[in-house]
This record gives C-alpha cells, structure tokens and sequence, in this order.
C-alpha cells in the first residue's frame, strides 16, 4: 500500500513504512552492486537491505532488480561468517569442458577414405 505522499506501508500487526530513496542513491546502489563480484557483492546487498530495515529484500528486489535467491545467500553467508562458494562455471555449463584436444585427430589406417570406397565400384 502507499501512504498519501507516496511512502510504501502496510498496515498487520504493527506499522512499518519503507524509509525515502532518492533515485540517485538507487542508481549509486545498483551501479555498485554491479562492480562488485561474488560473497562481496551479496554482502554488500545484504546491508542494504537490513538498512532498510523490515520489507527491505522485498523492497530490494523490485526497486534495484536484485534476485531474492541472491540476497537470501548473502544473509547465510554473513550469519555463517563463511563465504559460499559462487559454482558460476559449473551452472554456465562452461565448467569441466576441456577445450583444447587432448590426441591430435589422425584417420586410423583401418578405416578407408573416401577415395577407397569410390574405387571399389564399378570395375567388373
């Protein structure tokens, strides 16, 4: 819900109402969220949204398009104190993937080419 002069609320329980951000310091946020690589970057987010206090990975997520999934490994990471391994090869599919041959690519001299098959028909 919105309150007349535009501050996000919800009235449950107990009312919260999402502090004021200017668009600067929203495109300063994303730009830097951007920059940074990795559990720093999740950590980086997870600031953010405890600032911002209840409703703030909710918030996060919609205003600066950051990923729930994104923010909620940032928060088992900064409660565990140990970073999470990021696995980005592996879930690219690039991972593994040896890119360079390992035999060079020779014709066995068992299997015939084909000039070998063509010479075999039509002579009677």
């Amino acid at each position: 819900m919105k309150h007349k002069d535009g501050r996000l609320s919800m009235n449950t329980q107990r009312e919260w109402t999402m502090p004021e951000i200017s668009e600067e310091l929203k495109q300063t946020y994303i730009e830097t969220a951007k920059v940074l690589k990795g559990s720093e970057r999740r950590q980086f987010m997870v600031r953010i949204v405890k600032s911002l206090g209840y409703g703030g990975q909710s918030y996060a997520a919609r205003e600066f398009h950051w990923g729930r999934n994104t923010i909620a490994k940032g928060i088992r990471e900064l409660e565990s104190g140990e970073p999470i391994a990021d696995n980005f090869f592996h879930s690219t599919g690039i991972g593994g993937m040896d890119l360079t041959p390992t035999e060079p690519l020779t014709f066995s001299s068992r299997s015939p080419t084909p000039l070998q098959i063509g010479e075999g028909k039509g002579k009677s």
